[in-house]
């Protein structure tokens, strides 16, 4: 597996940001297949939490 990258916390402004455009569309079209409540979780990829986001999967990092 390749290097954990650390990422730096966010700030209040970046938060509201991902709450208000990003988790939405998450929710909408992700969590069904990539969530703690997926019935399956597919290739390992959890989108539901910041450490799954930055972990990613078992093709690697879903975000950089």
């Amino acid at each position: 597996p390749g290097a954990r990258v650390h990422a730096a916390e966010p700030t209040p402004a970046q938060l509201q940001f991902f709450e208000s455009r990003i988790r939405p569309i998450f929710a909408n079209n992700c969590y069904k297949c990539h969530s703690q409540q997926a019935e399956k979780v597919k290739a390992g990829l959890l989108l539901d939490t910041r450490d799954g986001v930055l972990k990613g999967g078992e093709n690697g990092p879903a975000i950089l």
